[in-house]
């Protein structure tokens, strides 16, 4: 990988750690803790964070409330 960075230049090294967190995101998805999905791919931790972060937004598992949600639910905590 590091000869092929040297003759190819920084965009193929984009591609490439960019892989490794679509990687690392499979085996922490498949159960693994944090620090071995980043270890076995490695993928650099802050990286992998931030992507899991997202990939966990954009797949539904949070809920997204309306403002008129969000506003009842204020009123139902006074």
């Amino acid at each position: 990988i590091f000869l092929f960075d040297k003759n190819m230049g920084h965009f193929e090294v984009n591609i490439i750690d960019k892989s490794r967190l679509k990687i690392a995101s499979a085996v922490y998805g498949l159960g693994y803790s944090f620090s071995v999905s980043a270890s076995l791919t490695n993928a650099d931790k802050k990286s992998l964070l931030e992507y899991l972060g997202m990939s966990i937004a954009n797949s539904g598992l949070i809920p997204v409330l309306s403002i008129n949600d969000r506003i009842s639910f204020l009123g139902v905590l006074r």
